[in-house]
């Protein structure tokens, strides 16, 4: 199964529940980590990256092969209680890669294509591209996360609207979306399911996660975790929605794609996030 990752990766600084840390960071980077460990899985991450990314990329298969820069992009992460405060750095080091012969052929031959990014710089003609090159049978599916933030004159992350969203929406066949991206995050993604035939999840932490169609809702719960026994809560998201992927080609089924996630995204928080196993 071929997976391709189109988004950024940063290196985080974080501060989190039970650990401090710096690593190799963002959705593109999660849910790498969790692709390796399905053996039928090979999986290519598209991102802009400087030479100081490369010694933690020993894992990683990155396009471009080489740095576009000194500098790559970073997010200073502190969590306390599932609530993130986050400052970001060398954010104009971060632009799209350009969508040339080797790009256009990795997005060709992908099973699974994820729409990542975690600054709102994917211009609209730029995923309709990548959904247009895409084969017949190929799930696309967007995490939003970048779209619904912006980085102010302090390189603090603030809530972004996504403006883009009407016209992304149909570039793909499945959305994930966290209900900490945006205050009405259920709202908007009942909104994203009326207007078009993606079928969005929201991700709900501790009470699992909802799974909106255009005519129906199903909530899947899973098990607490307290927060005492929490290690690291950064990236469950990411790792839910690799997982979700992964089940969902295999079955078909909504439904059992999203418990399979959810207990997978449950294991990992029993761990920091660069030793993740599964």
């Amino acid at each position: 199964m071929k997976i391709a990752i189109i988004g950024h990766v940063c290196i985080d600084h974080n501060i989190s529940e039970s650990s401090t840390y710096t690593a190799a960071g963002s959705p593109a980077v999660f849910i790498n980590k969790i692709m390796q460990q399905f053996d039928d899985c090979e999986t290519m991450i598209i991102a802009p990256y400087g030479k100081d990314f490369l010694p933690h990329a020993q894992k990683i298969t990155l396009y471009p092969s080489q740095p576009i820069s000194d500098q790559t992009l970073v997010y200073e992460n502190i969590i306390r209680k599932l609530e993130r405060d986050q400052k970001v750095l060398y954010a104009n080091n971060a632009l799209p890669i350009e969508i040339e012969n080797k790009f256009a052929e990795i997005i060709k031959q992908a099973d699974i294509i994820f729409i990542a990014p975690i600054l709102p710089n994917f211009p609209v003609s730029y995923i309709q591209t990548i959904s247009s090159l895409a084969k017949k049978g190929a799930l696309k599916i967007m995490l939003p996360q970048g779209y619904f933030r912006e980085i102010d004159e302090e390189n603090e992350v603030v809530v972004r609207e996504f403006s883009e969203a009407d016209k992304l929406m149909p570039c793909v066949n499945i959305t994930v979306i966290s209900d900490q991206d945006h205050p009405y995050a259920k709202e908007i993604a009942r909104e994203w399911a009326r207007k078009s035939n993606t079928a969005v999840i929201v991700t709900l932490a501790e009470k699992g996660a909802l799974i909106i169609t255009k005519n129906k809702q199903t909530i899947i719960p899973t098990m607490p975790v307290p927060l005492e026994k929490i290690v690291d809560s950064i990236g469950a998201g990411d790792i839910f929605s690799a997982a979700f992927s992964h089940n969902y080609v295999r079955t078909r089924s909504l439904e059992k794609a999203v418990k399979f996630a959810n207990e997978i995204a449950r294991q990992c928080l029993f761990q920091t996030t660069d030793s993740l196993k599964i």
